[in-house]
């Protein structure tokens, strides 16, 4: 079950702590940062298929990235 509180743990884990600047504590991050997005992800196919994509307001989620055929100027948009 989502518990509300991750994404504010995860923030403030952000926001305070400093990212290492050796080749090690570098690798680890972006593997982290490869585990956070898979997961979300993971979390928006599941929003997709739950059908709640179109209660969301594009504004709302400002950088979030969508998949291309959502876009105004994918492929099969694009071809009139």
């Amino acid at each position: 079950m989502y518990d509300g509180r991750v994404l504010e743990r995860l923030e403030a884990a952000i926001d305070e702590d400093e990212i290492p600047t050796h080749g090690d504590g570098l690798i680890k991050a972006f593997r982290l940062l490869d585990r956070l997005t898979a997961r979300i992800t993971q979390a928006v196919g599941e929003f997709d298929a739950d059908g709640e994509r179109g209660h969301l307001h594009r504004a709302e989620c400002l950088g979030a990235t969508w998949p291309r055929t959502d876009s105004p100027t994918a492929p099969s948009r694009s071809r009139g």
